[in-house]
């Protein structure tokens, strides 16, 4: 089917629009339906299994979900392998932060593993639906138990595991020292 195929390897390679989205999705529904403007069952039922009396049709809302999680993922992955769009990424999460709280440009690390978030409008679409759908999901950092190298991996400043407000903390004088003049940037 051209509805899942192609446009799911569209969307994995650059992002598939809203509006787009909204279009498939009718015009499965459409198709599904022979042109009939009421659905005799609910739509949620389509996307069932077969075995669960569903027709086990494609929800592109779904899988485009499931491929921004996982390009995502493959956003969050820090070795030596990372792609070279997740630097790009990292400075446009970077320059795109919203007038308060006050985020210091050297304490601006991942809004993934912090707790300030970009300014969404001015990111690019592609950026902006996975961020989007990182909040949806409320995927975000978190684990029970982190080795010691770890630990020292992360960021000091707007710490996932600090307090709410942060922004005293993070920007006073004694913040400021210790990320410009010392270059603390981690636990």
């Amino acid at each position: 089917m051209t509805a899942g195929g192609m446009t799911q390897y569209l969307s994995t390679v650059q992002d598939m629009p809203q509006e787009t989205e909204e279009y498939l999705d009718k015009r499965i529904k459409t198709f599904m339906w022979e042109g009939r403007s009421v659905a005799p069952i609910n739509n949620d039922i389509l996307f069932l299994p077969f075995d669960q009396g569903g027709k086990n049709l494609l929800s592109i809302k779904d899988r485009n979900n499931a491929i921004r999680i996982k390009t995502l993922q493959g956003y969050l992955t820090e070795d030596e392998d990372r792609a070279k769009w997740c630097y790009l990424a990292d400075d446009s999460f970077r320059k795109e932060v919203p007038q308060g709280p006050v985020v210091d440009k050297k304490a601006r690390i991942s809004p993934f593993i912090q707790t300030w978030a970009p300014l969404q409008k001015k990111l690019p679409r592609p950026l902006k639906q996975m961020y989007k759908t990182a909040k949806k999901f409320d995927l975000k950092f978190d684990a029970l138990a982190l080795a010691k190298d770890v630990k020292g991996e992360i960021p000091i400043w707007f710490h996932p595991g600090g307090k709410k407000d942060l922004s005293r903390h993070n920007n006073s004088s004694c913040a400021n020292c210790l990320r410009d003049i010392h270059g603390v940037r981690t636990v």
